[in-house]
């Protein structure tokens, strides 16, 4: 017999797990700036909204 499914949830990160508003400043640019914005990730802080109820 196969053990009982456990949950399962599927979750965006940017936005949700990490917070990447102090990022947003390059796509205020025309052209946005995408390499820029995805280079800044790695100092993107935790979102505890999105985190939480992921525990």
């Amino acid at each position: 017999m196969d053990p009982a499914p456990r949950p399962l949830a599927v979750v965006d990160i940017d936005g949700v797990l990490a917070d990447v508003g102090h990022r947003l400043h390059f796509l205020d640019r025309r052209p946005k700036d995408w390499k820029g914005f995805f280079a800044a990730a790695r100092t993107d802080p935790p979102h505890p909204e999105g985190i939480d109820p992921c525990r």
